[in-house]
């Protein structure tokens, strides 16, 4: 049975977005960040499908310079933007990048997440008290792969899966996936059958 949201701690206050690129995670993104009770990041982070596995071995240091370098989320830390244009100038992104590392190196959290680190030094830095947050949000569409993972760490998380009519995103991909010719596309048709198993597991699983 699911615990009262208000009685877990922080770090299993979690809300993960996952689902097939161009389905929609960052308009949900948008429309969760609007409600007050809600601590969602704007960017990716990878946490799961890249941080906690292809930097696992080389430990917390790389995972912490993956994030603020190299993720899509490094523009939340100063980073240079790697897709479409965001302008965080008004946010004070120092702040955060000197939060975060202080707490993420600090002996007192060695034992604690990673990601929710971060989330705490968000929360800090946007002044909000931990306890007025009911969850906090982290989208990367990827999650889709990592969903045993991501229930394995966050046994009470919530998690949201945009779904969308195929041939809507063929049609925003149709100019890529000609020039890249067959490959690609048959490659998009076996994410998008994943994808869907993954939707229904999860929509099929108890206490969801």
């Amino acid at each position: 049975m699911n615990k009262p949201i208000q009685s877990l701690p922080f770090d299993q206050r979690a809300c993960f977005i996952a689902g097939q690129a161009k389905s929609g995670t960052t308009l949900l993104v948008a429309l969760l960040d609007s409600h007050p009770e809600l601590l969602v990041l704007p960017e990716e982070t990878a946490y799961f499908p890249t941080v906690l596995t292809k930097y696992a071995e080389p430990g917390r240091r790389a995972q912490f310079e993956y994030i603020t370098t190299q993720s899509l989320s490094n523009v939340l830390f100063g980073g240079k933007c790697k897709w479409d244009k965001r302008d965080y100038s008004y946010f004070p992104t120092a702040q955060l990048l000197e939060s975060f590392k202080r707490m993420a190196f600090d002996p007192a959290n060695a034992e604690k997440d990673l990601l929710v680190i971060m989330f705490e030094a968000y929360a800090a830095t946007l002044g909000l008290s931990l306890d007025s947050i009911t969850r906090w949000v982290e989208k990367t569409p990827a999650n889709r792969r990592c969903l045993p993972a991501i229930r394995a760490r966050f046994p009470h998380a919530k998690v949201l899966i945009t779904i969308r009519d195929p041939r809507a995103i063929l049609l925003l991909l149709h100019q890529p996936l000609a020039r890249s010719g067959p490959h690609r596309a048959a490659r998009f048709a076996r994410r998008r059958r994943q994808f869907a198993r993954c939707a229904v597991r999860e929509a099929c699983a108890p206490d969801r």
